[in-house]
């Protein structure tokens, strides 16, 4: 079945090909129909002898050779007025033969239009033949866009973490996905009676971190309870430097000024032995 298509595209091709051909006989048929019956006519009003008579003057002088046949195309204003098909008026010609045979001239004389291939071809009829050119086209393109639709489209594999909006003026919109949420992240908790937001990092697109800063609010994102021990800073940001306090202090000073200009998120001391990332409360 997936071959029916290119078939039908196929056969109607070959059947306009030969319908187009078709045309173009007949009408070359119908030109030498046209020729015969304006030659008879033109024979008719003119009458035989007299053509024959005119002939054997003008072109007895040429035809030198004892015996030698010569034919010469002449345009005739008879034939031409006869001629249905008004087209073929300058390119209809009646032919004569002239020579000498057992010592006697002989004259025959026929018809002839000199018709290139593209004017005959412009004489018949080929509306068919385009029609079937068209619906062969169409039945091509129906089938590529049969082919195209009917093509599986790529699922792609849900993101390992969970994607959520970002913050437009310090405040969180609402996830727009159905999945179920990453574990590395804590859903909203009720504060007041009202629901928070949850924190993910693109809370702080607008915020200018350094390096550093932004590893410590990655860390803290990604902490279920966005609560961080200083040992756990310091494992991760100084693992080889002894007492690490007072950087860590210099750090989370310059961090909590960055997010005062552009969030609504603080960092909160916890009893001097860890750190807690949470939103300020409305008003605050």
């Amino acid at each position: 079945m997936k071959k029916l298509p290119i078939l039908i595209f196929i056969v109607l091709c070959f059947t306009a090909m030969a319908t187009s051909y078709g045309s173009y006989r007949k009408a070359q048929r119908n030109i030498e129909s046209d020729l015969q019956q304006a030659l008879a006519k033109t024979i008719n009003e003119k009458g035989v002898e007299t053509m024959r008579q005119d002939s054997i003057r003008a072109y007895r002088s040429i035809a030198r050779t004892e015996g030698e046949m010569m034919t010469i195309a002449v345009g005739d204003e008879t034939l031409r007025r006869h001629l249905r098909n008004q087209q073929l008026g300058e390119m209809a010609f009646i032919t004569y033969t002239v020579g000498r045979e057992r010592g006697r001239w002989k004259v025959t004389f026929d018809t002839e239009a000199k018709c290139s291939a593209a004017m005959i071809w412009s004489l018949s009829d080929q509306r068919l033949s385009a029609w079937l050119t068209v619906m062969a086209l169409l039945s091509l393109a129906l089938s590529f866009r049969d082919k195209r639709q009917s093509q599986p489209t790529t699922n792609r594999e849900p993101s390992s973490s969970l994607e959520w909006p970002r913050c437009e003026g310090g405040r969180q919109s609402q996830p727009t996905t159905n999945r179920e949420p990453s574990s590395s992240l804590e859903w909203p908790r009720c504060e007041g009676g009202r629901q928070s937001q949850p924190i993910t990092m693109d809370c702080f697109s607008a915020t200018h971190l350094t390096p550093m800063q932004r590893q410590l609010m990655e860390m803290f994102v990604a902490s279920d309870s966005h609560r961080l021990s200083k040992h756990e800073i310091c494992d991760v940001l100084w693992p080889k430097k002894d007492d690490a306090n007072e950087t860590l202090y210099a750090l989370i000073s310059r961090l909590k000024r960055e997010l005062d200009k552009t969030s609504n998120y603080d960092i909160i001391s916890d009893r001097g032995r860890a750190y807690v990332l949470k939103q300020r409360k409305s008003g605050s």
